[in-house]
């Protein structure tokens, strides 16, 4: 049995996005993440017994900042050396340099065979040579019908994002997979990000794989109906239980954006549910951020079904005059910066109310 952990793109030196409105902790927390998740992979190649490292894609991201990297990695490869884990790269033209000062690498080009089996001793090697029938043939490529003598041919299709889904067992002699990144760095990377652990046992040609995660940051689109809901209590608690099902591993915050669909028209309207005051309260009570849910944003979305079916066109544009007249003669009225503040979010919503009802057939 060949044991190893496969990753694509480390991106280190490129920082988290999106979480400048967060607690100073969260921050300091964004700001080592990747760094962090890099080295939980480390140690759960330690942890699992690997024979190897492959890492597909890119150390940095070409416009990220490099400096300190190399150090950094290097002693995170040294753990893997001094433990006999040898660690497979592929070569990135611009990363030479530092890729030759890194502990322990063995350096392969795109589209280039490695050949893994085992010596007589059984320690694992890595040769650049095409497989033959007892060894495990590694290649980073597109996503193809590669044909080998290899016993088993493993193809790494470097990506940002990984295939989770990919079967657990397989006897396919040719398995195509991507792992992905150990870390997110934007809202708009959701779900887990980790490695690939991946078994071969070249002699009765069957594989093992499963995804293991290594973030400690993560980012979700959560969308949740507060159909039924009355106030702005009802919303919150509603949101709030849907929360607390969350698969929030220990050690690990998950941020969240919030859309509450089916939300009905009294409610909308009311100032109490309005988004920056229901955002507010959510993030108390997930004692902010400490609970391991941290709420980014919150979007409400009115019930169509609510809404009144007008047939004349003319009826929904006077409708909808008449609902920015009253807002704005709201707005004006007031003096505070708080009472204008909550007018000028009705007069938001009161015209989203509007633009709604014009757009009805």
């Amino acid at each position: 049995m060949i044991r190893f952990a496969h990753i694509d793109h480390l991106r280190l030196g490129t920082p988290l996005a999106g979480l400048a409105d967060c607690p100073e902790w969260l921050r300091r927390s964004a700001a080592d993440a990747t760094r962090s998740a890099v080295a939980r992979l480390i140690q759960s190649v330690i942890t699992h017994d690997c024979d190897f490292l492959l890492i597909a894609g890119r150390l940095v991201e070409p416009d990220a900042l490099s400096a300190g990297v190399v150090p950094w990695l290097s002693q995170q490869l040294d753990t893997l050396d001094r433990r006999g884990i040898q660690v497979l790269v592929c070569d990135q033209s611009s990363e030479n340099r530092a890729l030759a000062r890194l502990p322990n690498v063995t350096l392969f080009q795109r589209q280039d065979w490695v050949a893994a089996g085992r010596d007589p001793s059984g320690k694992i090697q890595l040769r650049h040579a095409t497989p033959d029938r007892h060894s495990l043939g590694i290649r980073v490529d597109h996503a193809q019908n590669t044909v080998t003598d290899a016993a088993l041919s493993y193809i790494a299709v470097p990506s940002l994002t990984s295939q989770k889904d990919l079967a657990a067992a397989s006897h396919s002699l040719i398995q195509t997979a991507t792992a992905g990144c150990p870390q997110a760095v934007s809202p708009d990377e959701s779900g887990v990000f980790g490695m690939r652990l991946v078994e071969a046992d070249p002699v009765a040609r069957e594989w093992q794989s499963r995804f293991v995660a290594t973030d400690s940051l993560g980012f979700r689109q959560y969308r949740v109906s507060v159909s039924g809901c009355e106030n702005a209590d009802d919303v919150a608690a509603k949101v709030l239980a849907d929360l607390d099902r969350s698969d929030v591993a220990r050690g690990r915050t998950l941020v969240v954006d919030v859309e509450a669909t089916d939300m009905a028209w009294d409610c909308f309207l009311s100032s109490e549910c309005a988004e920056h005051n229901l955002l507010s309260r959510l993030r108390h009570d997930c004692r902010f951020g400490h609970a391991g849910v941290w709420p980014r944003t919150f979007t409400a979305v009115p019930v169509c079904s609510d809404v009144p079916q007008f047939q004349s066109s003319d009826l929904r544009n006077a409708l909808r005059k008449t609902v920015l007249s009253v807002s704005s003669e709201s707005v004006d009225s007031l003096g505070s910066d708080s009472a204008v503040d909550r007018a000028a979010d009705m007069r938001r919503r009161m015209q989203a109310a509007a633009e709604f009802l014009s757009l009805r057939p």
